[in-house]
């Protein structure tokens, strides 16, 4: 097996877009009908702020690759890439994906609040990476 990629579920993000889109214009169709405005180019462009408000929060959240030799943390524009022999440990705490090396020092911590966590501990069990079930005390 290949890769796994973990990162929004696409039924969140879809939400997200939809549902933005639908608040923006409901938003945008009340404010028309108390001003007494044409609600068209208003319902129109609440549609597209709250859906433009929804791409800018799916950017913010990682999305995870596991492999057999490495995990990729891709976040905004900017990535780490792990090798697994550094990896001493993972877990999740509070919402942040955290990962140790085997001496216990923070190799990375990255908010990962919309990526289920069940997901992310299935993909690093596949590859036996050394996962914990949150914050061991060093």
């Amino acid at each position: 097996m290949g890769a796994v990629k973990v990162g929004m579920p696409a039924t969140l993000l879809w939400l997200f877009w939809f549902g933005g889109a639908a608040l923006g214009g409901t938003a945008s169709f009340g404010i028309a009908t108390l001003l007494g405005l044409s609600p068209t180019p208003l319902i129109l462009l609440g549609a597209g702020a709250g859906a433009l408000l929804a791409w800018a929060a799916r950017k913010h959240d990682p999305v995870v690759t596991v492999a057999a030799s490495y995990v990729l943390v891709h976040v905004k524009r900017s990535e780490v890439r792990l090798e697994r022999d550094r990896i001493g440990s993972l877990f999740v705490d509070a919402k942040d994906l955290v990962v140790l090396d085997r001496a216990g020092e923070e190799l990375a911590r990255v908010r990962a609040a919309d990526v289920p966590t069940a997901r992310l501990r299935e993909a690093f069990e596949h590859f036996e990476y050394p996962w914990a079930d949150g914050p061991r005390s060093r």
